[in-house]
C-alpha cells in the first residue's frame, strides 16, 4: 500500500488512521478539527481532496479551503466560494457544495453530489465535457449496492483499490477493473477499526514523499581534497579558508499517487570541531529550539561517547543565503546557489546543495578540522512524534582537513 495514513471526518472530529497497521489510535483519537486544523472551520467538512503539490481542498458548504501541507494551516485568502473559482461547476448545482472528492490518481478527480458526479481534469483544472452523468448508470455495482446517491466520501489508497462510504457503510472499487469487488458493502465497524462506525462526513489521503530508487540519495555525490583558498571577512579584509567542499543531491518522484515530490524535503547535521594553532574554535550552530545560538558538539562528549549532531546552518546568514539546507519554505526564489529544488523550489523534487565547511583565519596559521556530517531525505508531511520528518534515506561521512592557511 502507498498510501501511509487517512484522515477521515465525523462532525466536529476527525481520526488519523494508519494504513499500514490498518487501525487508529484510540488514545489519542477521536480529536476535534478545530483544535488541530489551523483555519478550518469546526465542522462538519463535507468533502476533502488531496491535489499534490503540498495542498488538500476542504469542502464546507459553499465554499472551500486551502490546506497547505508544509505550513499545517489554511493558505491566506480562504476560504473562497466555490462558485467562480473552480471551472465547469457553475449551473451544476456543485457550486453549492459537493458531498465527495477523491483524486483517482492517473489525472483526474472525481466530485460527486447527490446522484451526478463530476470528473475534473487535475493537470488544467477544468471539468471534462459531458459531464455531470449519473453515478449509477456510470459507476458498475454501486447502484446495486445502494451507493448511488448521497456518498459521504471516497479514499483512494493507491494500490489499485478505493473505498467509497456511505452511512454506516462502505465498499472497495477495483480501479483495473471499474468495479466493486465481491462481497461488498460492509459495516465500517469493525472493519475499520476506531473510525466513526456511524459514517463520515469527509476523508482523504495524505501526501507521502518518496526517494526515487535509481540512485535517488547521492549524499555526498563528491567530496574534495583539502583545499586551501582565498576569501575575505565582512569588512573586505583578505583571509585563507582551509577545509574540503562536498556535493549533495536528492532526488524525490511523484510517479504514484498519492506520492508527492515537494514534501519530500534534505536535512543535514554535523559535529565536530575546528583548531587554530592548535586552540579549538568556537563554532555556533542555530539553536533547533530557537533562541540564542549553541555550540557545535564535537565528535565525542566528555564521557568518551559519540557526540549529538545539530542541524546544519549558519547563525546569521547573508543576505540570499538560508539558515538551514534543504527546508522548502526557505528563500522560495531559489536565490541561494547552495541550496536548490531545481526551478522551483516549492514543486520540483530534484535537490542539489553544496557545503564546504571549513577554518577561516589570516594567512600563516596551522589549521585542522575534523567534523562528521550526517545527511537525510524525509518525508516532511509524516513526521514522526518529535521528528522532523519521516527519514527515507541517510547516510554518515566524516570532513578531515589539516594545513597551512
Amino acid at each position: 500500500m502507498l498510501t501511509k495514513r487517512i484522515y477521515l471526518f465525523s462532525g466536529t472530529q476527525y481520526c488519523k488512521f494508519d494504513v499500514k497497521g490498518f487501525s487508529v489510535n484510540t488514545l489519542q483519537y477521536p480529536a476535534d478539527i478545530a483544535t488541530w486544523w489551523k483555519g478550518l472551520p469546526g465542522g462538519p467538512i463535507d468533502a476533502v481532496v488531496n491535489w499534490g503539490i503540498n495542498r488538500l481542498y476542504f469542502f464546507v458548504g459553499p465554499d472551500y479551503y486551502r490546506w497547505n501541507v508544509l505550513t499545517d494551516q489554511v493558505d491566506a485568502g480562504y476560504p473562497k466560494p466555490i462558485a467562480g473559482n473552480w471551472s465547469g461547476f457553475a449551473g451544476t448545482g456543485f457550486e453549492n457544495g459537493v458531498d465527495a472528492a477523491v483524486n483517482w490518481g492517473n489525472g483526474k478527480a472525481f466530485f460527486f453530489k447527490g446522484d451526478r458526479y463530476l470528473r475534473m481534469d487535475w493537470n488544467t483544472s477544468t471539468v471534462d465535457p459531458a459531464y455531470p452523468k449519473s453515478i449509477g448508470q456510470f459507476w458498475s455495482g454501486l447502484a446495486a449496492a445502494g451507493f448511488d446517491r448521497d456518498i459521504d466520501d471516497v479514499v483512494n489508497l493507491g494500490n489499485g483499490k478505493v473505498y467509497i462510504f456511505k452511512g454506516g457503510n462502505y465498499l472497495r472499487f477495483d480501479v483495473a477493473t471499474n468495479t466493486v469487488d465481491p462481497d461488498y458493502p460492509k459495516a465500517i465497524d469493525p472493519e475499520w477499526p476506531g473510525v466513526f462506525p456511524g459514517g463520515i462526513s469527509a476523508a482523504t489521503e495524505w501526501p507521502i514523499a518518496h526517494v526515487d530508487p535509481n540512485a535517488g540519495f547521492r549524499v555526498p555525490i563528491f567530496t574534495s581534497q583539502c583545499t586551501v583558498a582565498d576569501t575575505v571577512d565582512a569588512a573586505g579584509n583578505p583571509l585563507r579558508a582551509g577545509g574540503r567542499g562536498f556535493r549533495m543531491e536528492v532526488d524525490f518522484v511523484d510517479t504514484e499517487y498519492p506520492m508527492s515530490k515537494s514534501v519530500g524535503e534534505y536535512r543535514q547535521y554535523a559535529r565536530g570541531r575546528g583548531t587554530l594553532n592548535g586552540h579549538i574554535i568556537a563554532h555556533a550552530m542555530p539553536n533547533p529550539s530557537g533562541g540564542a545560538p549553541v555550540p557545535m558538539n564535537d565528535r565525542l562528549d566528555a564521557a568518551g561517547q559519540a557526540g549529538t549532531f545539530l542541524e546544519d546552518g549558519l547563525v546569521a546568514p547573508p543576505v540570499g543565503r538560508n539558515v538551514f539546507y534543504g527546508h522548502r519554505l526557505a528563500l522560495p526564489g531559489n536565490v541561494d546557489s547552495s541550496d536548490v529544488y531545481g526551478n522551483d523550489r516549492i514543486r520540483d523534487g530534484n535537490y542539489v546543495g553544496t557545503d564546504f565547511p571549513s577554518v577561516t583565519a589570516p594567512a600563516g596559521n596551522q589549521f585542522a578540522l575534523a567534523g562528521d556530517f550526517l545527511g537525510q531525505a524525509v518525508d516532511s508531511a509524516n513526521s514522526v512524534l518529535g521528528g522532523a520528518g519521516e527519514v527515507l534515506s541517510s547516510f554518515q561521512w566524516s570532513v578531515d582537513c589539516s594545513g597551512v592557511l
